[in-house]
């Protein structure tokens, strides 16, 4: 768990290390076939299942450099480049997810020694810029409609059916949404203003 001692800086490093954790225990991209590519050259490519499995192999390979400390940069360049690839390839692979998490990995790769690490925290200051002006100014997150379908409907949380007296009641959940977007606003604010970044971070 050494971060210290290498081009990048070490919140840089500690960074990617937790990235890479979380990459390694569940997000990594996939897939076994070739379904609605993005880019209509990938099918012509042969062998989509072997290329795509040594692919694959190579970011658990650059994983492990990244955890050793070893060649960093480059490992970190070949998981988020590879990574887009990937989900390239196939429709099934996309989320936002996904593409933030190898647009991360590959803005950190790029880091220039010596200089500040505002790269990334920029980025995930606009990313909530725009996801809360996005919310806030969209008629189904204003008045709950989305928070009524995605906690009822989809998650199925448990514990608010538990409160059924509120259950029913809609503004319950414009409550919920409008803490979302107010919470992403404020950590817009946060990570865009460079002494408020441990509270941003404290609050994501």
């Amino acid at each position: 768990m050494r971060c210290s001692g290498q081009c990048l800086p070490i919140q840089a490093v500690l960074s990617a290390k937790l990235l890479i954790f979380f990459v390694v225990l569940s997000k990594a991209p996939g897939g076994s076939q070739t379904i609605a590519p993005f880019l209509g050259i990938f099918e012509l490519i042969p062998y989509p299942d072997t290329i795509r499995f040594v692919l694959k192999l190579g970011i658990a390979a650059c994983c492990i450099l990244v955890l050793l400390n070893q060649f960093t940069q480059f490992a970190l360049a070949y998981i988020g480049s590879t990574s887009l690839v990937i989900i390239l390839w196939s429709r099934l692979n996309y989320s936002n997810n996904q593409v933030f998490l190898a647009l991360v990995l590959i803005l950190i790769a790029l880091h220039i020694k010596d200089n500040k690490f505002w790269g990334v925290r920029s980025t995930i200051g606009l990313l909530y810029l725009g996801a809360g002006l996005n919310k806030l100014l969209t008629e189904s997150w204003q008045n709950g409609t989305v928070m009524t379908f995605w906690l009822q409907e989809d998650m199925q949380v448990w514990w608010l059916g538990s409160v059924q007296a509120i259950w029913d009641s809609p503004a319950l959940f414009t409550l919920i949404a409008w803490t979302v977007i107010l919470i992403e606003l404020s950590l817009a604010f946060l990570f865009l203003t460079p002494r408020f970044l441990k509270a941003g971070i404290v609050l994501g």
